[in-house]
């Protein structure tokens, strides 16, 4: 054991005896522990034994936060989080609670900013460890932005927390984004900022792919008056045109313009990729051959009841005419009238 972690160890264990109480004394004494735990954190942090370092890290905020010291609890709550992933970068799900728990400690003093920058810190740290779960972290952040009720500084966080659900295609969640940006622009009276908004959110329907929720966003967007002449405006009317002809030529056109990389960054990124097709999947699906028509199966006959013709009913006469139009042969030639029988009759009287 080096000089370092020996020192250490000694104050650890002063910083104990005034946390335990006593016959004579009832409860913990937090404010003389709290200089030894310090200087015992620092030793195990010196002495690269992280694990006990971020423990006593944890125990020190705790202290800190019953002697009312809350920011510096909370600054050293995430002294804890960032050693944690040093030598456990595998287990990240305490350190993702001691960002959290920094994030409270902040938000209880007040800082609301901090509190969101230090839950965007967190998820950051935590994604380049491998851990995605920070969803929750980034709406979390936002919230809290919204909550301050300072727009110029929001404006920061909630691209970040953009550019974060961009990356995991969840289109959905970035449109709900730009548009509370389009508020925080509208009260801070920024006009270009909210008419790029208004493209962002028209190449995000278009990527889903929703060309009919992009036509109704631009609609939407028309009733603002100054929208109207604008090269966003253009922009947008051309790259929904496109889509609604089915005009792949057209769009190549549009896509070739130099406004996109006035946008943020992932979005201009995101509307060179866009086609006809959908983007988010890996191939669009192949359309069936027009020479090989899909087979269809005959339907079970069924068997229908035997349907009665009326027969016309002709007279004797009417038949003997239509005999002799059609057969003269077979019809017997009469007698003259005067080898015709005379009808004789006797009387016996």
């Amino acid at each position: 054991m080096t000089a370092k972690l020996r020192e250490a160890e000694e104050n650890l264990h002063k910083a104990e005896k005034h946390l335990k109480t006593t016959m004579f004394r009832w409860s913990a004494d937090y404010m003389s522990a709290t200089p030894y735990l310090e200087k015992a954190a620092e030793g195990f942090r010196a002495g690269q034994d992280f694990a006990r370092a971020s423990s006593t890290y944890v125990r020190l905020a705790e202290i800190q936060h019953k002697n009312q010291a809350t920011f510096r609890a909370a600054m050293h709550m995430e002294t804890a989080a960032k050693l944690h992933l040093q030598y456990a970068p595998k287990q990240p799900g305490a350190a993702k609670e001691y960002y959290q728990t920094a994030a409270a400690y902040y938000g209880e003093t007040g800082e609301l900013g901090k509190a969101a920058e230090m839950l965007l810190k967190g998820a950051a740290a935590l994604e380049e460890v491998g851990y995605t779960d920070v969803e929750k972290m980034y709406l979390e952040a936002c919230d809290l932005m919204e909550a301050q009720d300072k727009p110029h500084f929001a404006v920061d966080v909630f691209r970040k927390s953009a550019s974060f659900f961009l990356k995991r295609k969840a289109y959905d969640d970035v449109v709900a984004n730009y548009a509370k940006q389009i508020l925080l622009f509208q009260a801070i009276d920024q006009k270009e900022n909210m008419y790029k908004a208004f493209v962002s959110i028209v190449v995000l329907h278009l990527a889903k792919p929703d060309v009919v929720a992009a036509d109704q966003a631009y609609m939407r967007h028309l009733q603002d008056d100054g929208y109207l002449h604008t090269d966003e405006c253009a922009l947008s009317e051309d790259l929904i045109g496109a889509f609604k002809r089915g005009d792949e030529e057209q769009l190549k056109v549009v896509l070739k313009k130099p406004h996109w990389q006035y946008l943020d960054t992932p979005i201009g990124r995101l509307a060179r990729t866009l086609t006809m097709y959908s983007t988010n999947k890996s191939r669009p699906a192949m359309p069936q051959p027009r020479n090989n028509p899909v087979a269809l199966k005959p339907a079970p006959a069924v068997a229908s009841p035997p349907v009665t013709l009326p027969v016309p009913q002709t007279s004797h006469q009417q038949h003997e005419e239509l005999l002799e139009k059609l057969h003269p042969e077979m019809v017997p030639a009469q007698k003259p009238a005067h080898e015709q029988e005379e009808d004789v009759s006797f009387d016996l009287t």
